[in-house]
């Protein structure tokens, strides 16, 4: 289980942790608020990933994803 404080980044956050503990495949769930964040998706047609960034505030009600590795570095798809 991981805790990530206010201000810290999700993504670095949940990496660092995996090195730290030798985490190579894992399974993710979450609750809880994020800010200044960025969402993507792959558009399939363009062969290409369309982002949008938020700066406010959002109550994040689920988040779910995986971690396998990629070039030996843990790779967090979320």
């Amino acid at each position: 289980m991981i805790y990530i404080e206010k201000g810290e980044n999700i993504m670095e956050s949940i990496t660092q942790f995996c090195i730290k503990n030798k985490i190579n495949n894992a399974q993710l769930s979450g609750i809880g608020a994020v800010k200044n964040i960025e969402i993507g998706a792959f558009d399939t047609d363009n062969k290409k990933y369309i982002r949008q960034n938020f700066e406010d505030t959002w109550e994040l009600v689920s988040y779910q994803g995986n971690i396998s590795l990629k070039d030996d570095i843990p790779f967090i798809h979320a």
